[in-house]
């Protein structure tokens, strides 16, 4: 292993850890997810046990499936890389940060408050002619820091120390870094089975164990955060239907409460089996952008959000994966730098 690795992930467990041999970087364009499956589907062929990781942009996915997109930041649509078996290193745990790592300004919204309020009041207008709709309004948070690859990776392990999540990732490469503590699994794809897990509705964690519990129950009878729950795991359900076997589609988890580092959270679980033949990018692509940070109905969704939203969400709101051995894993780029 180099002094750092180019791309690390907890696998439930352990934490994997790869330097890339070879990466693919692909424009923000309408034939790119196809090329991206082509290029995935020849390093499984001639390398078998090699570990192949990628990322797809929230607007890459919107564009594949011809919805409104907002075009800047000159980001990458899409990216690949190669992890021969030779370069990858499982651990029960990260090492701790060399030196814990501290930005000289903190993050700070891009938008005045006053611009991002005019869009939420947009949006709140609305929904009021629509009450059976639901959209997520994003936007960006920046900050001044290094960003070479050495202080990236100390960056990261200093947000895992605090920060762990079932769905972390870190990725550099010559285009693009991802510093990832999301909790959130967008799809996992076995040859029989298709798993889902949106999380909307949230609460921080409390300071003591008695506001915690208060804090869960106000959660998990908050008619607001189960509707907002119900409604898009009703449309996970209904986009990985076309792609499982009739009737095996169901959600298993309903509003389950997940507790992290510090903030509690709504999860449902939807689980298929995939119908023969369909490859697991296949269903990954089609279950794109993720239902929990877009909306409902998807399409009107995703076109408000391309009105509204001032900057376009690049990786944001997009996916990290990893494929090997006939498994992917992907998860929701949320709580993402």
């Amino acid at each position: 292993m180099a002094q750092h690795p180019d791309v690390a992930f907890y696998d439930s467990p352990p934490w994997v850890l790869g330097n890339v041999s070879q990466w693919q970087h692909w424009p923000l364009a309408a034939d790119t997810l196809a090329a991206l499956q082509t290029q995935a589907q020849q390093w499984q062929q001639k390398f078998p046990e090699a570990l192949i990781v990628g990322g797809i942009s929230y607007e890459q996915a919107a564009l594949h499936h011809g919805y409104s997109i907002a075009h800047g930041e000159g980001l990458p649509g899409a990216f690949l890389g190669l992890v021969l078996p030779e370069h990858i290193q499982r651990s029960a745990t990260l090492a701790a940060p060399k030196v814990p790592f501290t930005l000289p300004k903190a993050f700070a919204p891009r938008l005045s408050e006053a611009q991002f309020t005019a869009q939420l009041s947009q949006l709140i207008a609305l929904l009021r002619q629509y009450p059976q709709q639901q959209a997520n309004l994003a936007q960006p948070f920046v900050a001044e820091g290094p960003k070479d690859a050495a202080s990236l990776w100390q960056a990261w392990l200093t947000l895992m120390a605090h920060h762990a999540a079932p769905h972390a990732c870190f990725v550099h490469t010559e285009q693009i870094s991802l510093l990832s503590a999301s909790p959130e699994l967008l799809l996992k794809a076995t040859p029989h089975t298709l798993q889902a897990e949106p999380i909307k509705g949230s609460r921080p964690r409390g300071s003591t164990t008695a506001e915690d519990e208060a804090l869960a129950q106000a959660l998990l009878h908050s008619t607001k955060d189960l509707a907002e729950n119900r409604m898009i795991t009703a449309l996970q359900a209904e986009e990985i239907s076309p792609l499982c076997v009739a009737g095996s589609v169901r959600v298993v988890k309903d509003c389950e409460l997940r507790r992290f580092s510090n903030v509690q959270h709504l999860v449902s679980t939807v689980v298929g089996t995939p119908t023969s033949g369909l490859t697991s990018l296949e269903a990954l692509i089609a279950c794109m952008p993720g239902a929990s940070i877009t909306g409902t109905p998807k399409a009107w969704a995703i076109n408000t959000i391309a009105q509204l939203e001032a900057n376009p969400r690049g990786f944001y709101c997009g996916c990290f994966f990893y494929l090997q051995h006939h498994k992917l894993v992907s998860n929701v780029l949320i709580s993402t730098v």
